[in-house]
């Protein structure tokens, strides 16, 4: 259902949901708001108070034709010149004061897995505020993501779009048992144990055209890892933990540094048929 108030300049839409194919692939939401401003007029730009999605969500199945969600988009045209398509994809001047997500969810399908392999990553929480496409302002943004197997991703930092330039912090922790499960059999592992901790800080910009980027306060720990052969739950390979500190990268200096890594106790058993 769709519900306008061209007194308050307010806009609702419930329980929308667009089928991109036949074959399970859609996305949706349960209700959409949008609050636009008068100051529209002298700001001399789109202007909304508050963009609010509640519970959007996005189904990708992997089909044995090899049919994805990004089949389903419109290819790009190769007439298009340059020029025209900058100028056809040049944005709109819009300022947005606050975008909030709730409870958003993608749903991951692979059907050619021989267990027709699942995953999901729920609820996913975005804030952002200050959100323009006028020269010269940033916005900040602060996005928060769980998965169905527990893990955690945590997104901080600023960014703009004229100058094109982003810094921030990212934090993610993962429990590696679903990865294993999705690409053990290609490796002949059974779904193995293990756990992930990864954080770092981020700096990107576009200097006379060309991208800027670097990586810094880049630590990994890698705790538990444990596989096993398939029909077997004795381990060939055990890392205790694994880990890297202060690491950092820069691009296009060409620069790595990596302030401290280690293995710990590592154990690898052969098995002879």
């Amino acid at each position: 259902s769709v519900r306008v108030n061209p007194y308050s300049l307010t806009l609702e839409v419930n329980k929308a949901r667009l089928d991109l194919d036949d074959q399970q692939n859609a996305a949706g939401l349960e209700q959409l708001f949008v609050d636009f401003e008068l100051s529209s007029a002298w700001n001399r730009a789109f202007t909304f108070a508050t963009l609010r999605i509640d519970g959007p969500y996005v189904d990708i199945v992997q089909r044995d034709d090899g049919n994805t969600l990004a089949k389903i988009l419109p290819p790009a045209d190769p007439d298009l010149s340059a020029a025209a398509a900058a100028e056809e994809t040049a944005a709109p001047r819009i300022l947005l004061h606050r975008l909030q997500v709730k409870s958003g969810r993608i749903g991951f399908r692979d059907a050619t897995h021989p267990d027709d392999f699942t995953a999901e990553v729920r609820p996913i929480d975005l804030e952002l505020e200050n959100f323009s496409t006028v020269p010269e302002r940033s916005a900040s943004q602060r996005l928060v993501a769980a998965t169905g197997s527990g893990g955690r991703l945590e997104w901080t930092g600023s960014f703009s779009l004229l100058p094109l330039a982003a810094r921030g912090r990212i934090e993610y922790s993962e429990n590696l048992e679903v990865l294993w499960r999705y690409v053990g059999y290609r490796l002949g592992f059974e779904p193995a144990d293990g756990s992930a901790d990864i954080a770092l800080d981020y700096d990107f910009e576009v200097v006379d055209g060309r991208p800027d980027v670097s990586v810094s306060n880049l630590n990994v720990v890698l705790a538990d890892l444990r596989a096993s052969p398939p029909g077997s739950d004795e381990a060939v390979l055990e890392l205790p933990k694994v880990s890297l500190a202060d690491a950092s990268v820069a691009w296009p200096a060409q620069r790595v540094a990596v302030g401290n890594a280690s293995i710990e106790a590592p154990r690898v058993r052969a098995i002879i048929d």
